[in-house]
């Protein structure tokens, strides 16, 4: 982030409770940049407005809205009033729902109004404060070799990546699949008909191809592997980078 920025974070949590659910290196970089931070209930705004899973990630998206302009500086830096907001996105909603009937609309604006006035800032607290993240261990670094190479031989990711060096004692590694392989595999044009092959057959997917995949994935479940229930069919590796279960729950 820019110096000076803000961050909008979807959380209930305020106040010493949010600063602790950070973790240290995310801490670090507010700091040293000066960012603000802040916390939205955006989901919890979004449960009560439908109880449509998919509606419900786009209200959340409209709080986030809400909260988008509640924290810019826009609305000041060009004078505009809350009630000229208001009725500029109004206007917006009306364009895009309106087919759908004034309780559509009156309910997207009431979200992203819950948006804009629940956002709340959160005092940014010491770097050594009590660590309750989910984050708490060291990130591991995969064991990459003869990282050129590889580009060279079809990566499209290889060269820069950082490494960890390979434990004294243990022998060179070889990689179970190239970059290249599994593109042409798995991001080719047949959709969930993909080819059979031994590893898809044994649900192994080549390490770090999750690097060039699009992370535009907004969800509310994240994986947990159960292994009597998988059956390999791969149907997981549009959507989960960890490429581990198919079996998913919701948080």
């Amino acid at each position: 982030m820019a110096p000076g920025g803000s961050l909008v974070w979807e959380s209930d949590e305020e106040g010493e409770q949010a600063w602790e659910r950070l973790p240290l290196w995310a801490r670090k970089q507010i700091i040293d940049n000066n960012i603000r931070v802040f916390t939205l209930p955006g989901f919890n705004i979004a449960k009560k407005a439908t109880d449509r899973g998919d509606l419900q990630l786009r209200m959340q998206g409209n709080a986030f809205l809400g909260a988008f302009f509640a924290v810019s500086t826009l609305l000041k830096e060009f004078g505009i009033t809350q009630e000229q907001y208001r009725d500029v996105v109004h206007k917006q909603y009306v364009k895009k729902f309106g087919k759908l009937g004034d309780a559509v609309v009156q309910s997207n604006m009431e979200v992203m109004m819950q948006g804009f006035d629940q956002v709340k800032e959160i005092k940014i607290g010491e770097l050594a404060a009590a660590d309750r993240s989910s984050l708490r261990g060291q990130a591991l670094l995969p064991i990459l070799e003869n990282v050129e190479a590889f580009a060279t031989a079809g990566g499209s990711c290889g060269i820069g990546r950082r490494s960890t060096p390979v434990p004294a004692g243990q022998s060179k590694r070889a990689p179970v699949a190239s970059i290249a392989g599994f593109d042409a595999e798995f991001r080719s044009t047949y959709g969930y008909n993909q080819p059979a092959t031994p590893l898809s057959a044994m649900g192994v997917i080549a390490a770090a191809t999750g690097d060039t995949a699009s992370k535009y994935v907004a969800r509310r479940e994240t994986p947990l592997y159960i292994p009597e229930n998988c059956t390999q069919c791969m149907e997981c590796i549009s959507v989960c980078r960890t490429q581990r279960c198919r079996t998913r729950r919701r948080i």
